[in-house]
Order: C-alpha cells, then structure tokens, then sequence
C-alpha cells in the first residue's frame, strides 16, 4: 500500500471530497497493492482509522496473499468452485483465502457490494474514470461521486520508498534490455535477432524463452521474491 495518508488528508480538504472510489486497476494497486485486473474497486476514506476496502470477485481472491496490505479490508463476491478441505496445518495466508472464499457474496455484484459498502458513507467520493459525475452518482444508487482522475495522479506524485525501489528496478531492467539490443546492433541484422536481444535480457532469470517463432515469456514464478 503506497498512499500517504497525510498528503491524502490534504487532497481531500483541498477538493472538498471526503474519500476516493478506485476502479482502474493502476489505481486499485496504488491504494491497496491488489495487482490482478479485472472486476475489481477500492474504496479509501479520509483519516488515519479509516482502512482501505478492496472489493474483488471470488476467483481472484488468491492474488492478495501477494502485496494486499493486512491493513486492507477484503470483499469478495460471485461464485468460484474451490475445494476446501479443513487442515490444522494450514498458514495465515491460506485461513484468510479459506475465509474470505466462504464469505463471498455469491448473488452480488462488484458494484452491488460498493453500494453496500457505501451505504452510511457521508460526503463525496473523488472517482478516477474520466466520465461524467452525474453518471457515477446514478450508477452507484445515488452516492455523490466526482469523476477526478487528477487527483490520484497528484497523490502519486510523490513515491515512498517502496514504489521508488520498484520504478529503479523496473528502470534498470529497460536500460539493460535497451543496451543489449545497442549491442546486438550491425548492419544487415534481422529485426527477429534484435527482439529477441531485447526479450532475452530480461526474460532469462524469471522465464522461458521459445526459440521457434515470436519470442514469448512464460510465467514460472511470482510474488514478493520476483522483482
């Protein structure tokens, strides 16, 4: 979880918002460290107390065991077949799955559950969709939503140093993928030489690279150990 809750205290006295309604996935990791896209939102109110809520469907309720902050109240909805089978030995990780999993709101759906969540909500909600207030207002049952995408790209502006660790890495690996192409480079060279010059840089130490046609990456590893 990335966001400042000073600097988001500040943005929302100086907009005269009382919290932010998240529901591009940018910004859902932005405020909650959930990274799966798809059918997701998060919802983060003014004031210290106040944790965030992520609201996901049901079969990607395993993706928060990787950077889902504890501090971040879960949601889950929809129906997903996953076995269950009660054991002692089971980890924090795999209780909170279990848990959030036989918690589902099975009938509902993401915006339903917003709504829900929102219902003794006072105040405006800052969304990041750039459509109409008066749309988001009547889509969420009438809750005041200010469409305000600038104001999750002024809250991250500035980067702790966990978000700052991750852009250097994701920085190094661009600068070595763009040398080892300069490298690669002569005259007469084939564009499929130098793509897999660029994807070989970087694929080698986290995936597989196929050596008959287009060079693709197989995921073979993920969490906090992958950079």
């Amino acid at each position: 979880m990335f966001f400042d809750e000073q600097r988001l205290g500040h943005l929302l006295q100086e907009r005269e918002a009382d919290g932010l309604l998240a529901l591009t996935p940018s910004n859902i990791f932005y405020l909650t460290g959930f990274a799966k896209s798809g059918g997701a939102a998060a919802f983060v109110s003014g004031g210290s107390s106040n944790h965030p809520r992520l609201v996901v469907p049901s079969s990607n309720i395993d993706f928060i065991i990787e950077d889902v902050s504890e501090r971040v109240q879960v949601v889950a909805y929809g129906r997903f077949p996953r076995a269950l089978a009660e054991d002692e030995s089971w980890d924090t990780n795999e209780r909170r799955i279990a848990d959030l999993h036989r918690g589902a709101r099975t009938e509902a759906s993401r915006d339903s559950v917003l709504v829900s969540i929102l219902r003794d909500f006072r105040g405006t909600l800052l969304c990041d969709l750039d459509r109409d207030g008066t749309a988001l207002t009547a889509a969420f049952d009438g809750i005041d939503i200010r469409s305000d995408p600038g104001a999750f790209k002024w809250l991250r502006m500035v980067k702790d140093a966990e978000e700052s660790g991750r852009l250097r890495v994701a920085a190094e690996v661009t600068e070595a993928a763009i040398e080892a192409v300069a490298a690669a480079c002569e005259e007469g060279v084939a564009q499929e030489t130098l793509t897999r010059a660029f994807c070989t840089s970087f694929i080698s130490p986290w995936g597989v690279l196929e050596r008959s046609g287009t060079p693709t990456c197989r995921v073979t590893g993920w969490g906090q150990g992958i950079p």
